[in-house]
């Protein structure tokens, strides 16, 4: 059982990773991506987002992770997420990196015409695979 400070935590089950992914992209949307000084944070909310989209799958088949590394272990591993989700998640999360850690200005070009877009690739696919 996993804990944190020696009290047990429950992982988060399929339906709590689809809940945080919505939460998330409803974070997006409110943020306006077309328009909010806020893009950083746009980007992060993105990455997140499809964090928990492959969270959910991998929570219907009875796994969690606790690291990014398994996680992206995992993803490269799966068949069903080689091809289609891995690419785009991996570009989500080095956008997220530069972000969070090297303070990276975005253009609002490239985030609704191709990060929100990879988003939305990927919700399709993992829904898809439900």
């Amino acid at each position: 059982m996993p804990s944190l400070n020696g009290v047990y935590h429950p992982m988060p089950d399929q339906p709590a990773h689809l809940r945080q992914a919505n939460h998330n992209r409803r974070m997006i949307v409110a943020l306006d991506p077309a328009t909010t000084p806020f893009l950083d944070w746009v980007v992060t909310g993105t990455f997140y987002a499809a964090l928990h989209l492959v969270e959910a799958w991998f929570a219907g088949r009875g796994f969690h992770f606790l690291s990014h590394a398994e996680r992206d272990d995992w993803i490269h591993k799966a068949k069903e997420l080689r091809w289609n989700v891995w690419p785009r998640y991996k570009e989500l999360e080095f956008q997220s990196q530069r972000a969070r850690y090297q303070c990276v200005s975005f253009d609002k070009d490239d985030v609704g015409q191709r990060l929100l877009v990879y988003l939305t690739d990927i919700e399709h696919e993992i829904r898809e695979l439900l």
